[in-house]
């Protein structure tokens, strides 16, 4: 567990008050979760000791958003079977979350995936409709792109993107 600002340590204290064996990673505050220390540690542990990596997405107490995609690429990289934790209790309603480009790029399993993460943690977020379904018109299938869109590759011509609705649900 990388110690980085309030809400990480707060998770490290938590973590050792539950009696788990906690590997300690001391950054200063300000800074990001530190992936290539996390990267080295997971390429030492040729024994799988570590079971779990724990990161907090976005430190509210300094400001820092940390780059989870980059600590899940340091565990593909080691070829590590260890579960990914990330804290995005502040991050899951305000930051970037990419259901829709996910979407788009045909990557429906990790849309969905995604979409059950923001059910469970945000359930009143504005782009989830009754059901938890994520409600989205900008599909490949749902763009209507005319001829000469389609063989200018896009440069041309582009159809209008959707306005999406993002104030909460009355």
């Amino acid at each position: 567990m990388a110690r980085y600002g309030h809400f990480s340590t707060l998770w490290v204290e938590m973590a050792q008050r539950l009696g788990l064996d906690v590997e300690v990673i001391d950054i200063a505050w300000g800074a990001g979760v530190p992936v290539s220390e996390i990267s080295r540690r997971l390429g030492r542990d040729a024994d799988d000791e570590i079971k779990a990596v724990f990161v907090t997405h976005n430190e509210t107490a300094t400001g820092v958003t940390s780059d989870i995609a980059s600590v899940r690429r340091a565990l593909d990289e080691n070829f590590h079977d260890a579960l990914l934790f990330v804290d995005g209790v502040s991050s899951i309603g305000s930051l970037d979350f990419q259901i829709q480009a996910y979407l788009l790029l045909g990557l429906n399993d990790l849309a969905e995936d995604s979409v059950d993460v923001l059910c469970e943690n945000y359930p009143d977020h504005p782009n989830l409709a009754s059901g938890c379904t994520f409600d989205s018109v900008y599909t490949m299938e749902g763009l209507q792109r005319s001829w000469i869109n389609r063989a200018t590759l896009g440069l041309f011509n582009p159809p209008e993107p959707p306005q999406f609705n993002y104030r909460p649900k009355s």
